[in-house]
């Protein structure tokens, strides 16, 4: 396990970067391929929009690295802060310990996500993902900068709580990164599959089901990547309240005000009145 911590430290930007582009471009071209629904398929504005809003926030945070969850956790291998530090010094344990770590990680981002959905200022942050009327694999990185911003500083909370080691967190952000963008893919699965996947995963259905204009329906599957949490805590819905066909996005604004990145910026400051009407 060390000699695994030590190559993750050594390359993890290359290895976060590659299976990330690896992971797009694989699910776009299946999505390509087999799309699930005509109107989900992508279109290069519609991509470039969502990838500029993930690019914004991972240039910001170059300028101030240090919050990165990753980089917190590699200084608190010095600090040594956090309850695994205080329970166990055993390198031994180590593994253990990123397995846990990750359950715990997954865990916190599910309430994370619940707790945006209901303190108003933070879903019309939230409310920037969900207003894309096109669901497919690049909605995954549909994020407003400052939800990416706050994101990152609750796991940096969460790694010097728990003394969280640096490989977990790597390894937790590449799965979430791969998670997000197969639940948000366009890719059509036969009825057998679906059911077999949807017994463990968040499978793109399950997880558009959550991007419903219906409100029943977006305060729903919460969860990234199992279905666990949902089921554990009462939020797992497996079909719409409003049967196989349904609309996605926001009903909360036009879609004139869903489109184009600066509109994305501006968002979560234009009182939801103003985004009704076309801007």
């Amino acid at each position: 396990m060390e000699v695994l911590s030590s190559v993750i430290e050594q390359y993890q930007s290359i290895i976060r970067l590659s299976v990330f582009g690896l992971c797009l471009m694989s699910l776009s071209l299946i999505e390509h391929l087999i799309p699930a629904r005509q109107s989900g398929k992508n279109n290069p504005r519609h991509f470039v929009e969502n990838i500029s809003l993930t690019g914004l926030t991972s240039l910001a945070l170059q300028i101030a690295p240090v919050v990165l969850a990753a980089n917190i956790a590699l200084l608190n291998e010095s600090w040594q802060i956090g309850i695994f530090y205080l329970i166990s010094d055993n390198n031994n344990q180590l593994a253990i310990i990123v397995i846990v770590s990750v359950i715990i990680l997954d865990f916190i981002i599910y309430w994370q996500h619940r707790v945006f959905h209901r303190v108003p200022l933070l879903w019309k942050l939230h409310r920037v993902h969900h207003s894309d009327p096109s669901l497919n694999a690049s909605s995954a990185l549909r994020f407003h900068p400052f939800e990416l911003l706050l994101s990152t500083l609750i796991k940096s909370t969460v790694v010097l709580v728990f003394g969280i080691p640096f490989a977990a967190i790597v390894i937790f952000e590449i799965a979430l990164n791969a998670f997000a963008l197969f639940n948000h893919s366009n890719i059509r699965f036969t009825p057998r599959t679906e059911n077999v996947l949807r017994k463990i995963l968040i499978t793109p259905s399950i997880h558009r089901v959550h991007h419903s204009i219906h409100h029943a329906d977006h305060d729903q599957n919460f969860g990234f990547s199992v279905v666990f949490w949902d089921r554990l805590f009462g939020t797992y819905k497996s079909e719409s309240s409003l049967g196989r066909h349904y609309s996605i996005g926001s009903n909360e604004m036009t879609n004139e005000n869903s489109k184009g990145f600066y509109r994305l910026l501006k968002q979560p400051f234009i009182p939801t009145k103003s985004l009704q009407k076309t801007q």
